[in-house]
């Protein structure tokens, strides 16, 4: 009987993280990008200013991103705070997605069906 048990909770567990694995949407790639605007710029903190990002850089960001969970994008990398850029890619689909992106390599996707990602370009562990 444990060994049902212990067979049962194993296929409930990959089918579950199966699930959530599919509802995550897709990383979009260059090809799939319409159309991108930066809409807001962090405001210079004292004689720090931070670095100029545009919408090409965003997009050699996406392009060698890595999606990590939100618990290790939140936890495991440096946040660099007050210099986030945010702004807008256009899907050629049509959809708009809202991005943000910080100095050190991380950011994050979120579209119009809830679903969001959290990106990562630096620290190799």
């Amino acid at each position: 009987m444990p060994t049902l048990q212990i067979l049962l909770v194993l296929v409930v567990t990959v089918a579950s993280a199966s699930a959530l694995a599919a509802d995550r949407p897709a990383l979009p790639g260059p090809q799939q990008i319409a159309s991108c605007v930066v809409e807001v710029k962090p405001a210079q903190a004292g004689s720090w200013k931070p670095p100029e990002v545009t919408c090409k850089d965003v997009l050699a960001f996406l392009a060698t991103a890595k999606v990590v969970s939100r618990e290790s994008w939140l936890h495991d990398y440096s946040h660099v705070a007050k210099a986030d850029y945010t702004g807008t890619i256009t899907l050629r689909t049509g959809e708009t997605v809202l991005w943000l992106v910080r100095p050190g390599g991380l950011g994050t996707l979120k579209f119009q069906g809830g679903g969001e990602l959290f990106l990562v370009r630096c620290c190799e562990k």
